[in-house]
């Protein structure tokens, strides 16, 4: 369990920093649909930290469970309201959204998955 659990922790962690670093620079469509739709550059970056910190927190997860399992936690809650915020305005509707707004959907499960790898590794 222990290989599979760091494969999980690490692939979210790369795929969550790739996310992170549109949001930290405000560049790209992460940002431009962002501030276009009435939020701020702090809260995009806010946001972008939140998902730096819930990376850290799986690399501390290899050496203690509880934050990693925090830090997944973390990142179902954040990638669970980028789906829903992607939902709310019609992105999965609109042909050229539609390949950005899938992108939340495969983080989240990713997410929920290395969360219960991270919670049965630490039970068991």
């Amino acid at each position: 369990m222990e290989v599979v659990v760091v494969a999980l922790s690490v692939l979210l962690s790369v795929a969550t920093i790739a996310s992170a670093l549109n949001k930290l620079q405000l560049d790209g469509v992460s940002w431009t649909l962002l501030r276009d739709r009435g939020y701020s550059a702090g809260f995009t970056r806010g946001f972008g930290v939140l998902e730096v910190i819930g990376v850290i927190g799986l690399m501390a997860g290899l050496f203690w469970r509880p934050f990693g399992v925090g830090a997944a936690v973390l990142l179902l809650a954040l990638f669970a309201w980028a789906v829903r915020y992607h939902v709310d305005h019609g992105d999965m509707q609109l042909p050229e959204l539609r390949q950005h707004a899938m992108k939340p959907i495969g983080l989240l499960v990713l997410a929920s998955v290395t969360f219960l790898a991270l919670l049965a590794d630490s039970v068991f």
